[in-house]
């Protein structure tokens, strides 16, 4: 299944959207998948293995890709409020997050933000999160 590209306008910043999969009805909330810092920006089989019962949304970062607006983003705060903006955009309902690496960083503090717009969170190799009782 290949996936629609456009480019959509968040608060202000123009930013490539790949999205693809069930538009309509599926199982569960729709999954946005949060990309690392080496800005994979290519529809993979694991992505089209989602789409097969998701609405897949595949945004590329600010600064990564066609995406722009990353003059306006000073920290990861800032970032996370980003996607709080995309989701209410597109997702009001709320989404399932898939974050890898930078992308998990982000997961994690856009689901401290707004829980009520994560239904369900997954982290894979996250970068940023810190655990002081893991000592490492």
């Amino acid at each position: 299944m290949k996936p629609d590209s456009s480019v959509v306008e968040i608060a202000g910043r123009k930013i490539q959207l790949m999205q693809g999969g069930l538009m309509q009805g599926g199982k569960g909330a729709p999954v946005l998948y949060l990309h690392s810092a080496a800005g994979e920006s290519e529809w993979s089989a694991f992505h089209a293995k989602l789409a097969e019962q998701h609405r897949v949304l595949f945004p590329m970062h600010p600064g990564f890709a066609f995406s722009g607006g990353l003059e306006s983003i000073q920290d990861m705060t800032d970032l996370a409020w980003h996607y709080v903006d995309l989701i209410e955009k597109l997702a009001p309902q709320g989404v399932s997050v898939v974050g890898f690496s930078l992308g998990g960083w982000i997961a994690a503090e856009l689901a401290i933000l707004r829980p009520q717009l994560v239904q369900k969170l997954v982290l894979v190799s996250s970068a940023g999160v810190r655990v002081p009782e893991a000592n490492i």
